[in-house]
């Protein structure tokens, strides 16, 4: 298990489809508290804290329940971008208590994956995966979620990997051409070195939904690893098409990769 998580990719996405590198540390509780019980906001950049502040401001404001949820999903988004767990994990579980509703545990459950995606604490994957079996309990169609607590299963090592793996692959069975399976399916050969498995999968993934980012940044990546420099620039200039320019972090992962390629 420790070889399954030293081998997870330096890049990830997050659940917003935003590439993020796990090389950063998270800040601590400790590092940044205040007196409300989670991380300062003076710790972010101006502008960021700016935000921040805005944000809390309409919270506190606003007695709608679904713009409550909307404005700590974007305040937790923004912790969770600077790494700044705690804080991120207090607004994605506000959102529960705002919206104690299918969406809303969706919204946390693929808050606390990003989170766990970025700092490999057990606890994070935990409550990914409470959010997530609490959906499948009332909707097991949802194959994308079942897919992606069986990835975390297979990697948090507290249960045997096989276990994991066969949740994702029931999900592949039930849905064979749902990209965010596929993407997790790849991902598992991707941590047991099998690039060229991983490659297929992704491959699929954006064949049968060519929009979809995400797919398109695992299938970068991996043809990273393979060489593939041609291919690689082409998908990242379509994902630029596809973006638009709307998302600073795709933008800004896009130009540094095309930068370090040409």
């Amino acid at each position: 298990m420790v070889y399954f998580l030293n081998q997870l990719p330096e890049r990830v996405v997050d659940s917003k489809g935003r590439a993020l590198t796990t090389t950063e540390g998270s800040k601590t509780q400790e590092e940044h508290d205040d007196h409300d019980g989670h991380e300062s906001s003076s710790s972010l950049s101006l502008e960021d804290s700016i935000k921040v502040a805005t944000l809390r401001t309409q919270l506190e404001e606003t007695n709608t329940s679904a713009v409550k949820t909307l404005l700590a999903d974007s305040i937790a988004e923004i912790f969770g971008k600077n790494y700044f767990v705690d804080s991120a994990a207090y607004y994605y579980d506000q959102i529960v208590t705002y919206s104690p509703a299918l969406g809303g545990y969706e919204l946390a459950g693929n808050g606390y994956y990003s989170l766990y995606r970025i700092t490999r604490e057990d606890a994070l994957a935990e409550k990914s995966m409470s959010y997530y079996n609490s959906i499948l309990q009332e909707d097991s169609s949802r194959n994308d979620l079942l897919s992606k607590v069986g990835f975390l299963k297979a990697i948090n090592g507290k249960t045997p990997p096989m276990e994991g793996i066969a949740l994702v692959k029931k999900a592949l069975e039930n849905d064979p051409q749902n990209a965010e399976v596929l993407l997790r399916y790849g991902e598992l050969f991707q941590i047991r070195g099998s690039n060229d498995e991983a490659l297929i999968q992704f491959r699929k993934a954006v064949e049968y939904n060519p929009e979809n980012l995400d797919a398109r940044i695992y299938l970068v990546e991996a043809l990273r690893v393979s060489k593939k420099d041609d291919e690689c620039i082409a998908h990242l200039n379509k994902i630029k098409e596809l973006n638009k320019g709307q998302d600073k972090f795709i933008q800004d992962y896009v130009d540094r990769s095309l930068k370090e390629l040409l």
